[in-house]
């Protein structure tokens, strides 16, 4: 690994640190709901793993949400990451007075940027997440973690082709 490159990865790092600083503060600002008030149906949080960076969730119904996320991809160490994914609940593994914990699998898509510009060099594919939610009913607060299968469909440039891959993604998501 070059210099260059090094500073270049620590750029990008750096911006994503702030950026879920930011989120964090503001959030920790805004997502104060008043009690008993029930919170509205988008939240926005970030999460670390496959990818690192900020997740914006979109519920559907009671039972079923759509979720994007916008990083890096932390494992790799080297690209941009992107993807949009509808989620379904399958049981709920608990549901009681301070938390309800259901169990979910989605399908999606994902953009995967070796060289975190977006414009050569991508992976377009299909992620299949499964995971749990655990959704705080005195409080506008999602914690969630996930394993996600990912498929390459479609590659682009030079690169080092993934042609499936498993990836973690945990986080927090607060309800505005």
């Amino acid at each position: 690994m070059t210099t260059k490159t090094r500073i270049h990865a620590w750029g990008a790092s750096r911006l994503v640190i702030i950026g879920i600083a930011a989120t964090l503060a503001g959030l920790t600002a805004l997502g104060s709901t008043p009690a008993g008030a029930a919170p509205g149906p988008v939240s926005l949080g970030v999460g670390v793993g496959s990818p690192t960076g900020l997740s914006l969730g979109v519920k559907a119904s009671h039972r079923s949400a759509f979720e994007a996320a916008l990083g890096v991809d932390t494992f790799d160490n080297r690209g941009g990451y992107l993807h949009l994914v509808y989620k379904r609940e399958l049981v709920r593994l608990s549901s009681g007075p301070t938390a309800r914990i259901p169990m979910y699998v989605g399908v999606g898509g994902y953009i995967f940027d070796v060289d975190r510009g977006f414009d050569n060099d991508l992976d377009i594919g299909v992620r299949v997440p499964l995971g749990v939610n655990f959704d705080f009913v005195r409080s506008p607060i999602q914690l969630f973690v996930e394993g996600a299968l990912g498929i390459d469909v479609i590659g682009t440039g030079e690169r080092d082709r993934r042609d499936v891959w498993f990836g973690l993604y945990a986080g927090i998501r607060f309800w505005l």
